[in-house]
C-alpha cells in the first residue's frame, strides 16, 4: 500500500480505501440480492449491509469532492486537460450511478410501483449494475494508483470487478 505524505495524498488514499470497501459492500449486497430471487427472504437477514454502503458512499462522494478540488487547484502540478476529462468522466459515471441506485431503491422499497411482468422489473437491476461496470472502468486506473498497485495488478482487479458484475448480470437473467 501506498504511504501518503501530503494532507492531498492522506485524502486520496483514505477515498481509495473507502472506494474499496464499497466495492465490498456492493458485491455482497448483489450477491444477497441475486440469491434472493431463488431463497425467499434472504436480503431481509442483512439490512446492516445496505446501510453501511451508503454511509461509505456518503464519506467517498465527499472525499472525492475534497480530493478533485484539491487537484484542480494544486499549483505545483496543475492536472492536465486529460486528467481534467477524467475527472468530468467519473463524476458522470458516478452521476449516474447514483440515479440508477435511486430508482434502484424506488423498485426495492416501493414493489408495487415495479411493472406487471417480472422480467421487466429486472431492468433496473441491470442498469445498475452496468452504470457500476462504467464507473469502475473508469475509476480503477485512480483508485489503483492512489493505493499503489501496480499495472498489471490493477488491470487485473479492473478485469475481475467487471467479470463479477458481469456474472451478477447473468445469475439476475437466469433468475426468473
Amino acid at each position: 500500500m501506498r504511504r501518503a505524505s501530503t494532507p492531498a495524498g492522506k485524502l486520496r488514499l483514505f477515498n481509495a480505501l473507502v472506494a474499496s470497501a464499497i466495492a465490498v459492500f456492493f458485491l455482497a449486497h448483489s450477491l444477497l440480492g441475486a440469491a434472493s430471487f431463488f431463497v425467499e427472504g434472504l436480503v431481509n437477514h442483512v439490512p446492516w449491509l445496505t446501510w453501511a454502503m451508503f454511509g461509505a458512499v456518503g464519506i467517498h462522494v465527499f472525499a472525492s469532492a475534497g480530493a478533485t478540488a484539491s487537484m484542480l487547484t494544486d499549483t505545483e502540478r496543475p492536472p492536465s486537460s486529460r486528467k481534467k476529462r477524467h475527472f468530468v468522466l467519473k463524476w458522470t459515471t458516478g452521476a449516474v450511478l447514483a440515479l440508477v441506485i435511486a430508482a434502484h431503491l424506488i423498485c426495492v422499497l416501493c414493489p408495487e410501483n415495479l411493472l406487471a411482468f417480472s422480467h421487466q422489473a429486472k431492468v433496473p437491476f441491470l442498469l445498475l449494475l452496468a452504470a457500476l461496470a462504467w464507473h469502475v472502468g473508469i475509476a480503477t486506473k485512480s483508485l489503483a494508483r492512489d493505493l499503489g498497485i501496480g499495472k498489471r495488478t490493477r488491470d487485473i482487479m479492473r478485469a475481475t470487478y467487471v467479470l463479477g458484475i458481469l456474472a451478477l448480470i447473468v445469475l439476475l437473467l437466469l433468475a426468473s
